[in-house]
């Protein structure tokens, strides 16, 4: 199918804007159509890209942006297979890091797969592996949780599976993401284990607050902001 268009998953900085690979750099140059979680964020970030002036990169020409979040992702899959069925590529990005990683986008990768077009991931950072190397835990056996369920009962029940896969040896370390307004109610719910809180990876007031539930609670700031990783040991 080399005369259709292919999904091109780029993976893109979660807040160092220096953090972009060459590769994601010249994909996004060069792309017509870019699918993305906002285009606020995205149109941002483009702009951004346009001043580091790396490897003669050129930004010719402005992209169509179109938004792509979890709550319209499926009525944009039959859009992106059409661009794709007439020789168009298509970027797909999320606010921060890579899609599908507790972000959009895995449904439309499936779909993609499924119709026999070609999808390429093009790699970048992630909050993911970044706070798993900060942390300084035993990463040999990571259990990846995502964001907990909102229903206090399910969240009770995740937490539990968790302690007990820990407890059994079957994962060494779990990482999860909290929103700041649920970072402190969460925390709470890991008494007992060691964790570590890591927020504004990357950026120039980074935070990674290591030790027990308590200590890390004491070290929080006042005023929590922007998403948080989790990560949890014995």
């Amino acid at each position: 199918m080399s005369h259709f268009g292919k999904l091109l998953v780029v993976g893109t900085p979660i807040g160092n804007i220096k953090d972009v690979s060459l590769r994601a750099m010249r994909v996004l140059a060069e792309a017509e159509v870019i699918v993305c979680e906002d285009t606020r964020v995205t149109g941002k970030l483009l702009s951004q890209l346009t001043k580091l002036e790396v490897d003669n990169i050129q930004y010719k020409s402005k992209p169509a942006l179109f938004r792509l979040d979890e709550n319209v992702q499926l009525r944009m899959i039959p859009k992106v297979i059409a661009w794709l069925e007439t020789g168009t590529n298509v970027v797909m990005v999320t606010d921060a890091g890579m899609p599908c990683i507790s972000d959009p986008g895995w449904k439309v990768v499936d779909a993609v797969r499924e119709a026999g077009y070609e999808v390429e991931v093009i790699p970048g950072p992630s909050a993911l592996d970044t706070a798993v190397v900060v942390s300084g835990m035993d990463a040999s056996k990571v259990l990846f949780l995502g964001f907990l369920p909102k229903k206090e009962k399910h969240q009770q029940e995740t937490v539990e599976q968790m302690r007990q896969a820990l407890d059994s040896g079957l994962v060494t370390m779990a990482v999860l993401y909290e929103s700041p307004k649920r970072l402190r109610d969460t925390l709470g719910k890991l008494e007992g284990l060691q964790v570590a809180a890591c927020g504004e990876l990357t950026k120039m007031h980074e935070k990674v607050i290591r030790g027990s539930v308590k200590e890390v609670l004491a070290g929080l700031p006042h005023e929590v902001k922007g998403e948080w990783v989790v990560v949890v040991g014995k």
